[in-house]
């Protein structure tokens, strides 16, 4: 039943469009507001850069045509004033947006190369370099700034009727073609608009500086297809999942990185370590791995259910002190046990094929117990390096010279932990640095990994993350 145009009560601005047409479009709107009084006398100018504008293009007014020299004057006035606050509009904005930014200008040609230029063009830097001349970055944020200023230009023609009006903008990939500083300076300048109750900035991007910041209100949009045959996803990241990823040592944007797998780990040691001897394997496979400082917090995994929502990843947990082939053939007679609708059965299972002799088995059996009772098993692999601790697959001399041997070094932690009275630290490692002041840095554990070859353990954790990385994605 409604016919016309349709006010919904809010703005809704495109700032990637070309921002000559929109100049256009602006002034050309405003001429036609004038013709039939909405605005008052002293933007009546405006009505002549119009013209200029529709002049433009094949019916460019050649140089002395009294008409075209009327136009010029009518610019003239009008670019004291109007053309001044566009650009100031611009500048401000584009400044904001970008380190070293051009500077932006509304430049009026004279009359006389009228018939081969525009009466009115945007100019950029000192040279006056054309739209075309600057850098893409420099071009997609001052087409950004000249889309922005014309419309606060305009609303602030009507300011009477629309100030509190809402407004949308939508930006289209924002850190596109910048470096890592101008991506920072570019999303606290959009989180700082955003802070203006009127505005909300909407973005599809894949920036971290974006994604992270507290401020965000991330939606999650997956195509259908691939892991997802037949249906597309869409999901909102709340509060709930922030806070969980935090607990874990994650942000936002770590989702982004679509990993196969995330390999649970430990700690820093265990997360270094790796790294200098396959970190190039593990990304190729799109292994994320994320320590969790302490085998302890396993457990708590499960209940970041962030991770088995807004991934499809395999979760892996790694521990050391593991007899790797006994835990991983309880884990899978659990699994079929809980296909066959036999939870207890499964749990049990666990309670019994995992021991207890050491923390790490209490660890891996509190998670898989866990996992079973939340319909979470089809997602989790447990796996373990047999050493107990993963700075012993390197070169004890790195770290304690003339040592023998890092089981040599065990046992004088363990007499020393008999003796009576004694204030040995239960840490291995921390008593070595107390001892011994080893050195466990990041930097001298990749310097002992260094001309070093893999060890068979680890050899094999890394098969086994492909292989898993490889196989078809859960669709659940």
């Amino acid at each position: 039943e409604l016919t016309g145009a349709i006010d919904f009560g809010v703005d809704v601005v495109d700032l990637d469009q070309d921002p000559r047409a929109a100049t256009l479009q602006y002034v050309s709107q405003i001429a036609d507001a004038l013709e039939r009084g909405l605005y008052t006398a002293d933007v009546e100018p405006l009505a002549a850069l119009a013209e200029a504008f529709r002049t433009d293009g094949g019916r460019r007014r050649k140089p002395g045509d009294p008409a075209s020299d009327a136009v010029s004057e009518s610019i003239e006035s009008w670019v004291s004033s109007s053309a001044t606050e566009l650009s100031d509009l611009a500048n401000d904005y584009l400044a904001k947006m970008l380190p070293d930014a051009p500077e932006v200008l509304l430049a009026v040609n004279p009359p006389a190369i009228r018939f081969a230029r525009p009466g009115v063009e945007w100019a950029f830097g000192p040279a006056r370099l054309s739209l075309e001349d600057l850098s893409r970055a420099e071009q997609q944020w001052a087409t950004r700034a000249i889309n922005h200023a014309l419309y606060w230009h305009r609303r602030e023609l009507t300011q009477s009727t629309t100030a509190l009006r809402p407004i949308i903008t939508m930006i289209d990939e924002p850190e596109a073609a910048l470096h890592r500083a101008a991506e920072s300076q570019m999303a606290g300048s959009l989180v700082s608009l955003a802070e203006d109750p009127r505005q909300i900035i909407i973005t599809a991007t894949h920036s971290p500086e974006l994604l992270d910041t507290p401020a965000a209100h991330v939606i999650e949009v997956q195509r259908g297809g691939g892991m997802l045959p037949g249906r597309s996803l869409v999901q909102t990241l709340d509060l709930a999942d922030r806070d969980s990823l935090n607990r874990l040592g994650l942000a936002p944007s770590d989702l982004l990185r679509w990993p196969r797998v995330i390999l649970l780990v430990e700690g820093a040691h265990d997360a270094a370590v790796l790294d200098a001897f396959v970190g190039t394997r593990l990304r190729a496979a799109r292994v994320m791995v994320l320590a969790m400082a302490g085998g302890r917090k396993l457990a708590s995994t499960l209940d970041s259910q962030v991770l088995f929502s807004h991934t499809r990843a395999h979760l892996v947990a790694l521990l050391d002190n593991q007899r790797v082939e006994a835990v991983q053939s309880t884990w899978q007679q659990a699994q079929e046990a809980a296909a066959q609708g036999e939870l207890q059965a499964a749990i049990d299972i666990v309670v019994d094929g995992i021991g207890k002799e050491t923390p790490e088995a209490d660890y891996v059996r509190s998670w898989l117990t866990r996992a079973l009772e939340r319909g979470l098993d089809g997602r989790i692999r447990p796996t373990g390096l047999e050493r107990a601790d993963i700075v012993e697959y390197l070169p004890v001399e790195n770290f304690v010279a003339g040592a023998a041997s890092w089981t040599e070094l065990r046992d004088q932690h363990r007499e020393a932990r008999e003796t009576p009275r004694s204030n040995t630290p239960k840490d291995f490692k921390h008593w070595l640095e107390l001892r011994y002041r080893a050195d466990f840095t990041p930097d001298n554990l990749r310097a002992a990994v260094a001309g070093a070859d893999i060890p068979p353990d680890i050899a094999r954790l890394m098969n086994e993350l492909e292989a898993l990385s490889a196989a078809p994605r859960p669709t659940e």
